[in-house]
């Protein structure tokens, strides 16, 4: 992992407002309006996202449909959207209204340089590495660098605490890349005040698209799928968790199949969007020997296996043919498993 820190985040931040500051601000030789359009667009990274996101509690049950393609990608139907982490059932909800006073606050961003701010961190990620997220790492930084960062994103911010110093922080806020103002969910938990894991829904960006993450972080551990014996509503959802046990990093997608005969066929041509699961592994599992059952059995995991199974069991594809196969760019080979072996959901 690349040794960063939030300050890397923070001159991000200040040089991002003062770019704007330049571009839309300055009065002293100001291009014309022509120009200054030219200036703002070449200055935005943005990242188009045709499919809206899953809920918080994506992945958390077994397959279920969805209507269409361009409609969120929940792995849970939409009521159970506001599901709250279990890690601590009997914790307390508060808003959260004041910064720590050991930090500096930051402005809060107009629309515009929330845009370009989200860009450029969804492709930099701060300047780290996965399980790190926006700058932010696993057992170094603290609670409220994360509620410094994101008041100043105009987020919703709310937090349980719990026994033994542990504090859950959710930050809801829109996604500056969507037109029809989606609202997404980035949650932490902390102890003692320090990071321990984050969960982070994720659109369609292609930096976190199954092919691009296996790129970035190799073969996973494990890998299971879960699936419906026949479409539902026109559709046949198949979804996928990617363990990387050495990461500290549980990857979830949602993608779509095709009844073939006796055959559910998975091309991988239509994913959708996703959600990480981030922690330490130095903190969790030091010595690298638990698998993806004990992870999703803490209470703090936001996946189960219900209904899941290790694709070298269920498909034609095993671990290291799934990374071979969708790693390498214009891939059209196909994941296959025999509909006899999912049950029906409905």
């Amino acid at each position: 992992m690349k040794h960063v820190s939030f300050r890397h985040t923070l001159g991000l931040i200040m040089g991002m407002s003062f770019l704007l500051a330049l571009l839309i601000g300055c009065t002293v030789s100001q291009p014309n309006s022509l120009e200054n359009n030219s200036i703002i667009a070449e200055a935005s990274l943005t990242v188009k996202a045709t499919l809206a996101i899953p809920s918080l509690a994506t992945l958390t049950s077994p397959a279920t449909p969805f209507p269409n393609e361009n409609v969120a990608t929940t792995l849970t139907p939409a009521s159970t959207q506001t599901a709250t982490s279990p890690l601590l059932p009997s914790a307390t909800s508060t808003n959260v209204s004041t910064l720590t006073p050991t930090l500096t606050p930051l402005p809060t961003f107009s629309p515009q340089e929330r845009g370009l701010l989200f860009s450029e961190l969804m492709i930099s990620n701060g300047g780290c590495d996965l399980p790190c997220w926006w700058g932010f790492e696993m057992g170094k930084s603290s609670l409220d660098e994360v509620r410094q960062l994101y008041k100043a994103f105009g987020a919703h911010i709310t937090q349980q605490s719990g026994d033994n110093g542990i504090i859950i922080l959710e930050a809801q806020f829109v996604d500056p890349q969507t037109e029809n103002g989606q609202q997404i969910r980035h949650s932490f938990v902390a102890q003692n005040n320090i990071l321990i894991e984050a969960e982070v829904q994720l659109i369609k960006q292609p930096s976190y698209q199954i092919e691009s993450i296996l790129r970035r972080l190799g073969q996973p551990s494990e890998i299971w799928m879960s699936t419906i014996p026949e479409p539902y509503l026109e559709q046949l959802p198949a979804d996928f968790l990617l363990y990387f046990s050495k990461l500290g990093v549980i990857a979830g997608y949602r993608t779509s199949g095709e009844k073939v005969n006796d055959t559910i066929s998975v091309c991988f041509n239509n994913t959708g969007g996703g959600t990480l699961h981030l922690w330490d592994p130095n903190i969790w599992d030091p010595n690298n020997s638990k698998g993806i059952v004990e992870r999703t059995n803490q209470a703090s995991s936001i996946f189960n296996l219900d209904g899941y199974h290790p694709i070298e069991e269920v498909s034609n594809w095993d671990v290291e043919s799934f990374y071979t196969m969708l790693s390498n760019d214009g891939h059209i080979e196909c994941l296959e498993t025999p509909s006899e072996l999912w049950r029906p959901r409905y």
